[in-house]
């Protein structure tokens, strides 16, 4: 049966497809039919684009199949190329599924190890395909674009009802699993440096922005012990802090520049380190120059700033051209803890202090702030205030904010606390969702990309992998 497979066959069977389809078209187009209501004539517009959706299936399918053709020697090369010999077992028939939905049949050389095919453990590939872009049973554009909608809607469901509109019917299962690998191997194309140079942000003089931070996720580790009633696994389902990182331009205004898109990327369970290195990695690509100056602002967890001073360091970056700044609405909330904490002041006097320092903050007066901060802490004993006062005294050197204000440059982290809430919080922090460590990952990677609008980047990505890391 296998000597029967042809793709010259294939390619004719086709285009006589294609042919009935166009001939269905011009069929409607004829038909004397007049659309009196708009039911008639959404039905009759349905039917064109579930026509011309197919037709447009049918033509990628034979440029494909065409492709594939071509492309037999370039394949065998990627398959000795392969880190385990693998044989040329012969043509199979594989279903690809296009942009519009249609799955069609394509023929295909597959590559399996030299052993015995009914073993299980027995697995190929198919390099002809994986060296056009096409994993997991679809086109490259469709995966793109169910990735696109697993990260833009607020559920696997939603995605799958959007697919269904636009003639792409596939179960919630298919779609996480498409969506899953298409991060994985965008990730595995990040961490290869296979795009190195693929940020551009032009210009003399940036002022560019770099803040971190972390969120809250809940996820899910297998429990060890006995199992449910109905055979399923318990879980842990603990509390983690997904961690993210954010880097903007600014015009001259002081304002996110709009010419260049933001970067945003993060992760769970990678830690602080993980993390600065994306931040490194992302700032190599930029370019900075000694004409660039950068902000580093964020709250005053410790993990961020004992990393900084080694971040310039691995940049190469002067002292001069580097600041770094504690985000002015943490330290007026923490104002507001030590006004709390004075329980002999009344509620208007701890708002009237609270504002009389907050003023002197902003004009650069810092040290009186300080001082008034230990006379206020002068005499109290407690871990708490203790703390508060040392949260001053400690971050006293990334308080410049009327400096900052001159130099046109952000007082405070709020862009990174719209991108918690963007990426994390209305996406992965829901009532009764818990993710794998590995699941919250490939989201967080995506939906990052996407909601600072850089999609193609991660298509790029995707569909550029390395054969060796996802065959």
């Amino acid at each position: 049966m296998q000597k029967c497979l042809d793709s010259n066959n294939n390619i004719a069977e086709l285009e006589k497809r294609i042919q009935e389809i166009l001939k269905k078209l011009e069929e409607l187009n004829k038909a004397d039919t007049n659309d009196k209501n708009p039911k008639d004539f959404e039905e009759t517009e349905k039917s064109l684009h579930s026509l011309t959706r197919t037709l447009a299936d049918l033509y990628a399918a034979m440029r494909l199949q065409k492709a594939l053709d071509a492309s037999k020697q370039e394949a065998t090369k990627a398959a000795k190329a392969y880190h385990k010999s693998m044989k040329n077992k012969g043509l199979r028939v594989v279903n690809i599924r296009f942009l519009g939905g249609t799955e069609i049949s394509l023929i295909v050389t597959y590559y399996a190890r030299n052993c015995d095919e009914r073993r299980r453990r027995s697995k190929g590939y198919y390099p002809g395909l994986i060296l056009l872009g096409i994993h997991d049973g679809c086109t490259s554009e469709l995966a793109s674009e169910i990735s696109m909608a697993c990260a833009a809607l607020s559920s696997f469901e939603e995605a799958r009802h959007m697919l269904e509109g636009h003639g792409c019917y596939l179960n919630i299962k298919t779609i996480r699993n498409v969506m899953k690998r298409f991060s994985a191997r965008a990730r595995l194309s990040q961490e290869a440096g296979v795009f190195t140079d693929a940020i551009k942000a032009d210009g003399k003089g940036r002022h560019i922005v770099v803040s971190t931070d972390g969120g809250r996720v809940r996820i899910r580790r297998t429990k060890r012990g006995r199992r449910t009633k109905k055979n399923r696994n318990r879980f842990h389902t603990d509390w983690r802090e997904p961690k993210l990182l954010c880097i903007y331009i600014t015009d001259k205004q002081g304002r996110s520049d709009k010419r260049f898109s933001p970067i945003i990327d993060g992760a769970v369970g990678g830690g602080p380190d993980y993390i600065f290195q994306l931040i490194q990695s992302y700032l190599k690509q930029m370019h900075i120059t000694p004409d660039d100056k950068l902000l580093f602002v964020a709250d005053g967890a410790l993990w961020i700033w004992d990393r900084v001073e080694d971040l310039k360091k691995a940049l190469g970056l002067c002292q001069e051209q580097v600041y770094e700044l504690l985000d002015f609405y943490h330290a007026v909330e923490h104002l507001g803890k030590l006004a709390d904490l004075n329980h002999k002041w009344s509620a208007q006097e701890r708002k009237k202090w609270i504002s009389k320092q907050r003023s002197r903050l902003k004009d650069g007066s810092i040290d009186e702030v300080i001082n008034t901060v230990k006379a206020v802490c002068e005499g109290c004993k407690g871990k708490e205030i203790e703390r508060e006062r040392d949260y001053f005294i400690k971050n006293r050197h990334r308080m410049g904010y009327a400096k900052m204000s001159r130099l046109q440059f952000p007082m405070g982290s709020g862009a990174m606390e719209s991108t918690i809430r963007r990426v994390v919080n209305l996406r992965l922090k829901s009532p009764g969702i818990f993710w794998s460590e590995e699941s919250a990952n490939e989201m967080i990677l995506l939906r990052s990309y996407y909601k600072s609008k850089r999609w193609s980047f991660i298509k790029n990505m995707a569909q550029h992998s390395v054969i060796k890391a996802v065959a």
